[in-house]
């Protein structure tokens, strides 16, 4: 599995109209093939700037499958508009984890 890092700098004072235009993108997300979650996170110091974690099968998963599905143009036309800029993306594999107790 891999998951995709996004960073994503939000027009500032239309961070509720993004939050809510990514509440329906995920009508598209979440059905994709290869798709195993994701999380938004906001940050607290600047809250223009978000974190986007989408957990898939392999990179092909998002980066072909999904753009064929049309999944990147229903990104462009319900969120981008509320984008700084492009999104800029990696993807990157699990290789330590740390949690309580272990």
């Amino acid at each position: 599995m891999v998951t995709e890092v996004a960073h994503l700098r939000v027009v500032p004072g239309q961070e509720g109209d993004f939050e809510s235009a990514f509440e329906r993108f995920q009508a598209f997300l979440a059905p994709a093939a290869g798709f195993h979650g994701a999380e938004l996170q906001r940050s607290i110091e600047r809250p223009d700037e978000y974190w986007l974690f989408v957990h898939w099968d392999r990179v092909e998963s998002h980066t072909v499958d999904f753009k064929q599905a049309g999944g990147f143009a229903r990104w462009d036309q319900l969120v981008g508009p509320y984008l700084v800029a492009p999104a800029e993306a990696v993807h990157a594999e699990l290789r330590a984890e740390v949690r309580p107790g272990i």
